[in-house]
Formats: structure tokens, sequence, C-alpha cells
């Protein structure tokens, strides 16, 4: 019910944008709207993460839930067709033949996908060990702030070492830090255990991120790193 918040501020949102006027020149120079792109993306993956959201049936996947994922990846397949032939199309297919912005959509993915499970598995290991809310939130208070320090010192290291060094290295940290955690038991002490890796966890990812976002845009034309930073973001929210 909490995530129902965020609906009465979107339709605010929409109804503002009716009223925000454009100047002459921008209306002219305007370039057509791939609207039934738009449509489709939107209803590919809103599909595709409703039939990932759906509940398992006695440990499988119910029909149901097979042929949510079949609609949601149909659905997919004809957004890419409606881009080939779109005269302005939403997501140009040419983009991916960039190996650099193709590698960081992957690896975006992927490290969203293992970062998602960390924190919700981390949750119930909290909450186990008797951990009430407030308790919990704070407990992974040095991973936020760690991210926040990471933010500030990644760019020195990405001039010194570059976007590609740092990316290697802030995954294999990631890699160490969630081995050291999966040796975790309900003995572990926090402060000695759990507290020094959520610190390198907050301080790789982060730079990670960053490093992602860099090497998704650095071979991309200019005038196009709006769109090349629209499709990173999106592969990352659908590894979380």
């Amino acid at each position: 019910s909490l995530f129902f918040l965020n609906v009465p501020l979107g339709i605010a949102i929409i109804i503002g944008l009716v009223f925000v006027k454009e100047r002459p020149m921008e209306q002219k120079n305007k370039p057509s709207i791939d609207l039934p792109g738009a449509i489709a993306v939107l209803l590919g993956i809103f599909v595709l993460v409703y039939g990932l959201s759906m509940p398992d049936v006695d440990g499988s996947w119910s029909t149901a839930k097979i042929a949510t994922l079949i609609a949601g990846a149909l659905i997919l397949v004809g957004f890419v067709f409606i881009e080939k032939y779109a005269i302005n199309p939403l997501m140009p297919l040419r983009l991916f033949r960039i190996g650099s912005l193709v590698s960081s959509n992957i690896i975006g993915f992927l490290m969203y996908s293992f970062m998602t499970a960390f924190i919700y598995f981390s949750t119930l290991y909290f909450h186990a060990l008797g951990y009430s809310s407030l308790v919990t939130g704070l407990a992974f208070l040095p991973l936020g702030l760690s991210s926040v320090l990471a933010t500030q010192i990644t760019p020195y290291f990405m001039r010194k070492f570059g976007a590609k060094m740092l990316l290697i290295v802030s995954q294999l940290i990631n890699a160490l830090g969630l081995f050291w955690l999966s040796t975790m038991s309900m003995d572990s002490v926090y402060a000695a255990f759990t507290f020094p890796v959520f610190i390198l966890l907050g301080l790789s990812t982060a730079a990670g991120f960053t490093a992602i976002i860099v090497g998704s845009v650095r071979d991309v034309r200019l005038e196009e790193h709006g769109v090349a930073g629209g499709i990173v973001n999106t592969f990352l929210q659908l590894g979380g």
C-alpha cells in the first residue's frame, strides 16, 4: 500500500505537463515522437516484471506465470521491430553495436541483481537476529554513507586508472564482499564481521555504478548520450 503513494504524485506530474508551454522555436524543430515504441517498451517491461513477481505454485512456475512472461517477451520483440523501422526511434538499434555500451548494460544488470538480493537477504538476516526495523536501518547506514563517500573520490581514481580498470576492481571487491557475507552465521558479530564488509560494498558499488554510466556513453555520440543513459538505467532497474 505504501507504493501507491507514488500514483497520485505521478498523476499530478502528468496533469502539470499538460499546462507546460513550449517556445515557438521548440515546437517548430521538435522531432516526431516514437509513440508506438514508447507504448510497446513500457507495456513489455510491465508485463515481464509483473510475470516475474507472480507467486510460484508448490515451488514451480504456474501456467499463468509462464504465459505472462512469454507475452512480455513477445511484446519486447515487437518493440525491437518497431524500432527497426521507426523514423525517429526511441532506442536506435545501432547503439547496440557499440561494445562499451553493451558491456556496461550487462555488468549493470548483473550488479543490480546481486545488490538487490544482497539487501533483501541481509534484511531478513537482521530480522532473524531480532533487530527492529529502526536498528536494521541503522545497520545498513554504513553501506549508504560509504556510497556517498565513493561518489566524491571516484572521479579521481577514474582519471588516474580509467573507467574500465575501476569497473574491474569494483566488481572483484563486490564478489569478495558477497563471498565473505555468505559465510556469516547467527553468531557473527556485526561490528567485526558485517560492518567492514558493508563499507567495502558501499564503496565498490558506487564506484562501479559511476564506471558503468561513464562506460555506457564513452563511445556514443554526444547528442545520443541521453538515449544511452536511458538504456543503461533501464537495464539497471530490470536487474534490480
